[in-house]
């Protein structure tokens, strides 16, 4: 069985899309099934790491009428995909309202191919605060293409519930998104070495989404002896390191630290020395830094707005807050940092083992593997109509 995966924008600032198809491809990998990845970037440059990967293709686009970001790509180009689209036995598109999702779902129609929509989020109702009326006639026009006869992945229940209002009763599943082995390995073998002060761990890009400057502010505002805030991220066009320093004031490179982007080993190693994360996004469909902190024996701190925000409650890994404020931020860190070292140990514990039970990854692969199975043997309804005219 041949895989195709059609993105957009995968470099590390842009979110968790490009992780989640290396688990993807991974988990292909346990039954030999090989895996084709294709991203349409505005900026070919900020991916240049993929470019060395054999199983990637980076294919730049042209502005379009609305802008950069509802870009097109040659006919040359074009014909070239087109390729990969017909060797492929089954596609994934993965995030919407850019063109190449609907370029790449209008090729698996013309081809017959099953089609599998992995949203990232970007059906979550927060995500209609802002160009809501653009997305929703995107969606409106679109609907059928991408998702009749389709089906849509969802990393979490809570996703897929929060999904339904934008586009209805659709064929879908949800899967836990994996812990890789490596990942898990290091987990379990890595000592944990919690510093003094106790480290409390932000982690993602430098965006507003994720209440980066309200989470520093309500840090500094708590002033609890004996912590200290370490952020870790690529800065963005939203948020730069300037700015950071002046949400931390005087607390900058004392109690509030910023250490930048870190390879996957170094951020590790900060979660062996670390007492706890935080994470209060206005909406995460998953929260890949949740999973490995967790994994990693951290006890965390997220927002409701977080959707492992269920697995967090059930399990006892920390603490779930409603957020609407940097005031709510204060209250739940004022609480929170004043735990006791055994609290937090235990805390901590059962998020190391709720990440066991619920992010393994053969676990993953063999559901992954299965979904894939099925709907390659049961084929592709061919789609007719308006919707589906070739472009």
């Amino acid at each position: 069985m041949n895989i195709l995966h059609v993105a957009n924008n995968t470099a590390p600032q842009f979110g968790g899309a490009y992780r989640s198809i290396v688990l993807f491809r991974n988990a292909a990998g346990t039954r030999n099934y090989p895996t084709q990845c294709v991203s349409f970037d505005d900026d070919p440059h900020t991916n240049p790491h993929l470019n060395d990967e054999a199983s990637w293709r980076i294919v730049p686009t042209r502005r379009g009428v609305l802008g950069s970001k509802y870009a097109s790509i040659s006919q040359r180009t074009a014909g070239k995909l087109t390729e990969l689209i017909q060797s492929a036995d089954i596609i994934f598109v993965h995030l919407l309202y850019r063109y190449h999702a609907v370029w790449a779902a209008r090729r698996a129609r013309q081809f017959g191919k099953p089609l599998v929509v992995v949203p990232h989020g970007s059906l979550d109702p927060y995500v209609f605060t802002y160009r809501a009326f653009r997305k929703r006639l995107w969606l409106k026009a679109y609907h059928d293409l991408l998702f009749r006869d389709s089906l849509v992945l969802y990393a979490t229940d809570r996703e897929q519930e929060k999904a339904a209002a934008a586009v209805g009763n659709v064929k879908s599943e949800s899967l836990f998104w994996p812990m890789d082995d490596e990942t898990g390995h290091l987990a379990d073998t890595l000592p944990r070495e919690p510093s003094t002060p106790r480290r409390l761990l932000l982690v993602g890009r430098l965006h507003p989404m994720k209440r980066v400057l309200e989470t520093v502010r309500a840090f500094c505002r708590a002033s609890v002896p004996g912590w200290q805030l370490v952020v870790i991220g690529a800065e963005t066009g939203e948020i730069s390191l300037q700015t950071l320093q002046t949400a931390a004031g005087a607390e900058w490179n004392r109690s509030v630290v910023y250490r930048g982007v870190l390879d996957r080993q170094s951020l590790y190693l900060e979660y062996t020395r670390a007492s706890a994360m935080i994470l209060a996004s206005h909406r995460e469909n998953f929260g890949h830094v949740v999973a490995e902190a967790m994994r990693f024996g951290l006890p965390v701190i997220i927002s409701e707005d977080v959707d492992l925000c269920t697995v967090v409650r059930q399990a006892g890994a920390g603490l779930v807050v409603p957020v609407s404020s940097e005031n709510d931020i204060l209250d739940c860190l004022a609480s929170f940092l004043r735990s006791t070292p055994d609290e937090l140990e235990e805390l901590g514990q059962s998020a190391r083992r709720a990440a066991r039970e619920n992010f393994d990854f053969l676990t993953f692969a063999n559901s992954y593997n299965t979904i894939l199975e099925t709907l390659v043997s049961q084929g592709a309804k061919h789609a007719r109509g308006r919707d589906l005219q070739i472009a």
